[in-house]
Parts: structure tokens; sequence; C-alpha cells
């Protein structure tokens, strides 16, 4: 059974990746990393989605501006509705501005450049897309050559559609006048006074709004949340890409979904500037501590942030106008830190930000070993690696894995790494599910059924399992 990631209330800042760096770039990692953007870029002339992933780490992940974190599976869905969406020719370009490697050369961190060029269907006419943006991709070391770890910190984006410039955060509409950013910074500010006394009108007014967004989230009352956003509310990430009012309720709406009970929220005003009557910034500690479902475990989820809000005062009282400035603080998962770059995994070794050689998912070495030299090497290797003090197991890890294959239509191998997880994690009704969707996807219904029954003797509230064992046996 497919898992989902999890979300905070408005935006989660992105966390940064520590690593010690060399003082100057290293030449030869560069050269080996342009070869790897030249594949990247032939691969997607080709359309070819196999190679794209290929370029990557089974744990590859992406974070987005609103908070998410795009996990390896998300982001292959991504690709392959790029590519459908896309036409060529496609002129990709990757330009390496700034590039740290690691002392021990196995982490590599490269500020990119890239520009893209291709044709979409739009208002109904082929028209010529220009995009550029600038991001940071975090490349691993791994036995097979680099590989694409993550990307995040995008920033600088531009579109441009027949020549024209356009507003990257909203929909194409030819009708648009030329999209300028710097409209909006012209605009004159009032000059801004800092308020201390926590009796002051606006200090009262904006914890007033803040108490009915913290009894919103506790009795998931999401009319009460939306209520207080204006309808231009934007939200604006530290790369510069804005997310408007209706991104941000469905990324609520889907956050929201996952948790099934708030132990703890606050948004603690640390300081508060107004500007006239109408309009006040307030630098706020927002702090949310949940139970959902993580990994198909109730767990508890705490994290913290640090943010600027911006309420205008309206006929209907003060509302939150736009949310930028996010700096994320620790997160943690079940009491144990985690990385907030990545998925949360609850069998991840605690996050230490300082430590130069975090352990690995194993999964990572099983892609790497599949894709160059086949599953049966992988599966020899498995269980040398398993007891290495470089890379750990985990469950969820190794289903994202056989989901991985699965939709790589590598369904032999993707069965072999779904057996894996029932040999490490025997009582778990997912692994079971899981394995069942595996051989009913490569045609055996028996061992399809016998599987998925296991998964309901082991968790008889498995709907999933329970409503393919019923489409199974009425075939």
């Amino acid at each position: 059974m497919k898992k989902q990631i999890s979300v905070v209330l408005f935006v989660v800042a992105l966390m940064c990746l520590n690593v010690p760096v060399h003082a100057q770039d290293d030449a030869d990692v560069q050269k080996e990393l342009e070869g790897l953007y030249k594949k990247l870029a032939e691969a997607h002339e080709r359309k070819d989605l196999s190679a794209i992933i290929g370029l990557k780490t089974s744990d590859f992940h992406t974070f987005f501006t609103d908070g998410r974190v795009g996990d390896s599976k998300l982001m292959e869905e991504y690709s392959r509705e790029f590519l459908k969406r896309n036409q060529p020719p496609f002129n990709l370009r990757f330009t390496i501005q700034k590039l740290t490697v690691s002392y021990n050369k196995l982490i590599a961190v490269a500020e990119v450049f890239q520009e893209l060029a291709r044709y979409q269907d739009l208002a109904g006419k082929r028209r010529k897309v220009e995009t550029s943006v600038i991001q940071r991709e975090i490349w691993a070391k791994t036995s097979e050559g680099w590989k694409l770890k993550s990307v995040d910190n995008v920033r600088d984006q531009k579109k441009f559609v027949d020549g024209t410039r356009v507003d990257p955060a909203k929909p194409y509409n030819p009708a648009d006048p030329p999209y300028s950013p710097d409209d909006a910074a012209r605009n004159a500010k009032c000059d801004e006074v800092v308020v201390r006394d926590k009796s002051h009108p606006v200090w009262k007014a904006l914890d007033a709004q803040f108490a009915k967004f913290a009894e919103g989230v506790r009795k998931k009352d999401l009319d009460v949340l939306f209520a207080q956003y204006k309808p231009d509310f934007q939200a604006k990430e530290p790369t510069g890409e804005v997310w408007n009012r209706e991104q941000t309720f469905g990324y609520i709406r889907n956050g929201m979904a996952q948790v099934k009970e708030t132990i703890h929220t606050s948004n603690t005003v640390l300081r508060l500037a107004v500007c006239g009557e109408d309009e006040a910034t307030a630098t706020v500690l927002q702090q949310w501590y949940r139970m959902q479902m993580v990994a198909g475990k109730l767990r508890r989820m705490e994290t913290n942030a640090v943010q600027d809000t911006h309420w205008v005062k309206t006929p209907e009282g003060w509302m939150l106008g736009s949310i930028d400035e996010i700096k994320g603080g620790a997160a943690f998962l079940d009491g144990k830190r985690i990385d907030l770059t990545k998925p949360p995994d609850p069998e991840a070794p605690a996050y230490d930000p300082y430590d130069p050689r975090p352990k690995q998912p194993v999964s990572d070495a099983l892609f790497s070993t599949i894709t160059d030299k086949g599953i049966e090497s992988a599966l020899q290797s498995y269980h040398a690696l398993k007891q290495s003090n470089d890379y750990y197991v985990s469950e969820s890890q190794l289903n994202a894995l056989g989901y991985r294959l699965l939709n790589m239509k590598k369904v032999r191998e993707a069965i072999e790494i779904f057996k894996l997880n029932v040999e490490a994690y025997p009582q778990s009704a997912n692994v079971y599910d899981s394995l069942g969707e595996a051989h009913m996807t490569n045609g055996d219904k028996e061992l399809a059924i016998r599987n998925y029954q296991r998964a309901v003797e082991l968790n008889p509230q498995n709907t999933n399992a329970i409503g393919m064992l019923k489409k199974l046996r009425e075939q």
C-alpha cells in the first residue's frame, strides 16, 4: 500500500544540508556532473523516463515551495506528466554556478542555473515556453557513480510564452499584460512602528485571530481556518516562489487529512510592527504537535517554524494577507529528531545536522545495483549492505523502492524487493499488501490472494486489502 508524506499547517521552511566542503570547487567532480547533466538533457529530448530516473537515487526528493517534500514516487509521476504535457524539441541546459564537495567526496552541492525551452498547447494554440530557474542540487556518490539526491532552494524563476514574460505562479492567459515582478516593489511603504506592549489593540486583535486558527486546527474545522485568509493571500518561500490562496488551501486540506489529533498548536507573537491603522506584520513562532499517520502507523509529529505573517484590517476584521520570511526549526517524530529535507522515516537514525556521513537507506545502493547489474546482484549484496555501518534498512524505504520499480514496469524486480520487506518485517500488514499488489500486476492471482489475505489477518481494518480480495475472488 502506498503511503503519503507529511506536511505542516502553513508552509514548512526548507532545511539546509550541513556538509564540510573544500575551499575551492573540485574540477574533477564538476566535469563528472556536467557529463551527467548532459545525459539528463538527452534523456528529456528522447522522452526517456527510465533514463531520467536512473540518474537519481532511490530516495530522490524535491522540496516544493509550499513546504511539501516530493518523494521519489511523486517526482517520478511529475516527470512522467511533464513529458506528456511538453513537446520537443527540448533545449535543456544546466550551468553549474557554484560547486562545493565534501572532504570525503561523497556529497556534492551544486548551485545550478537551469534553462529549458519546449512547446506546450496553451489557450488553444501550440506555443513556445521558455523557463529558467536557479536551484540547489545535492548529488551523492554511490557505488555506481554520482546520483542526484535532492533539489531545493528554488529561486529566481522566469517564464516566457511566445517571447512574452508571464507570471510563473499563475495560469497562462494570453490577454494578460507582460509580467513585471518589480511593480509591487515600486509601491510606497509606510514607516513601520514596532509595538512592544501586548495590551496594544492590534496585538490583542491578532492574538484573537491566532486563537481562532488554533481552534480550527484542533477541531479540524477548515471553514474556520480558511475564513481568515484574504482572497489574494500569498505565501512566499525563501526561494522566491509564490503560493496562492487556492494552492494553500489544497495544501492545508491534504495535511489535515493525515492528522488524527492535535496535541498542541500555537502561534506566539515574537515581534509586532504596525503600518498605519490597517496593516500589521507579526513575526510568530508556530508550533504544531499532533498525532498523524506516518509509515502506516499513528505517530507523534512535532514541527516548529518562525515566520512573518502580514495582516490587513478589512470591514470583516483582520485577515491574513501573506506569509514570508519562513525559517524552519527542529522537527521530531515520536521524540526522535528528523531531517525535514527528507520524507519522514520512523526507522531512520536520529538526525544529527553535524554528522558529515549519516547512514544512507539501503534502497539507494539496491536501486543502483538493480539498474546497472540486475536484481540478482542486488539480492546478493543486500545482506552485506544490511550489516554495513554505512546503510540502514527500513520498511518504508524498501516499500518505496518496490513501487518505484513497479512504476518502471520492472515487476519481477519489484516482487523480489517486496519479498525482502516481508522477510525483514513479517508482522507488518503493509508489506504483504504491497507484495499482493505486485503479484496481481504480474497476473499471479493465487499469490496475490495469499498475500492480501495475510495482510488482512495482520490488520483486519486494512480496507485496501479487503477490497482487493473481493475484486480478485470475483474474477
